[in-house]
């Protein structure tokens, strides 16, 4: 397998950026190797803290797990960077079986409408 075929397999840039061989390319949404021609993306992501830092700023379990590459934390009540297969990638570490990035597994604030109709 050639390390773009490697890289191509993840689908998020929190997978992508969790990866030291690949750099996410926000403009085409995809996750390249490193060893791709600088002109194949302007502006490479690499680290997961740069595509993570949307999870950040959301403020409920509906809103975060909408986010690619996020992930709720219902001990903390944060919204935390995750891997493709749900694994927490940053901030304080959650209790097992307490993170979460399906929106179905949310709870009752997964149906609530927040302001001009969206969700959380």
């Amino acid at each position: 397998r050639s390390c773009a075929d490697h890289c191509t397999r993840h689908a998020s840039c929190g997978a992508c950026g969790g990866d030291r061989q690949c750099g996410w390319c926000p403009s085409s949404n995809t996750c390249l190797s490193h060893a791709a021609p600088a002109s194949t993306c302007a502006g490479t992501v690499d680290k997961i803290g740069e595509c993570l830092g949307t999870c950040a700023t959301a403020n409920t379990c509906a809103t975060c797990a909408q986010r690619a590459a996020c992930g709720w934390c219902h001990t903390t009540n944060a919204c935390h960077g995750a891997s493709g297969v749900g694994a927490q990638l940053t901030g304080d570490q959650c209790p097992p079986g307490n993170f979460v990035i399906d929106h179905s597994a949310c709870g009752a604030d997964a149906t609530c409408p927040g302001p001009r109709g969206t969700l959380g």
